[in-house]
């Protein structure tokens, strides 16, 4: 929500010798760019403070977190938060069920410049592949070329624990098919919890991660709590470097 939460985490990542990035996610969706605050007015700022909220660090990777009703304006919404997002930008992570490739591409060609896209696989995401890791691994490969990383977020933000086994069975489909995707996770992480994630971290140690409602004041404040926040950036540390074969 401001530039002093992204210099206090990511004073937690530079304390340390090994290499790991802080991604920085920034939420938007289509109400909020249109200027109307939503339900979550804790979590999703005022579009003209974006700018402002990503700072110049070698330790963090920004991001807009994007999610809308109207998918057929992607490629129009992307392109006017690539301004909002400022020289600090990095990219986004659309919080999207199967985004249009139209869309996508339009964006592509409109912008003249390499944009780091996450897409999130989601509920919605999952229930339109029947859970399925095959047929899940079968849609992604349309995106090949257009996104670079993917998440596995069942919560989205809700601070509901992921399944290790259907996670675990999904990754392993989607790395087997060598599309070159950087893989992520995501689901009720929290410091008290993280632990779950070392299977994960043995098989895919290059495993990126996400955590939002966990780390959070309760309702109706629903603050980033930079305490909790801190403790979780440390032990996720922690834990990818105890990991065999780990290399951040």
């Amino acid at each position: 929500m401001n530039a002093s939460e992204v210099r206090r985490t990511a004073q937690v990542i530079s304390d340390k010798t090994t290499l790991f990035y802080l991604s920085v996610g920034v939420l938007v969706s289509s109400k909020t760019l249109q200027g109307f605050s939503n339900k979550f007015p804790g979590r999703y700022p005022k579009t003209e403070k974006i700018a402002y909220i990503f700072v110049s660090n070698p330790v963090t990777w920004n991001l807009i977190h994007y999610s809308t009703d109207t998918p057929e304006t992607l490629a129009s919404d992307l392109k006017q938060l690539t301004s909002l997002g400022g020289v600090f930008l990095d990219g986004f992570q659309l919080n999207i069920a199967w985004p249009s490739l139209v869309q996508l591409e339009k964006y592509h060609h409109d912008i003249d410049k390499d944009t780091f896209i996450v897409l999130q696989i989601g509920r919605g995401a999952m229930a339109a592949v029947d859970e399925s890791p095959d047929k899940l691994a079968d849609k992604l490969k349309d995106y090949v070329g257009i996104v670079n990383a993917i998440l596995i977020d069942p919560s989205g933000g809700r601070n509901e624990p992921f399944d290790l086994n259907k996670t675990t069975n999904y990754l392993r489909e989607i790395e087997s098919r060598e599309y070159g995707i950087y893989l992520g996770v995501a689901g009720g992480l929290r410091p008290d919890n993280i632990e779950r994630l070392a299977p994960l971290i043995r098989e895919f140690p290059n495993l990126n991660i996400d955590a939002e409602g966990g780390l959070r004041t309760p309702m109706p404040e629903d603050m980033l709590d930079l305490n909790i926040a801190s403790q979780y950036l440390a032990r996720a540390i922690s834990l990818f470097d105890t990991a065999p074969n780990s290399k951040s």
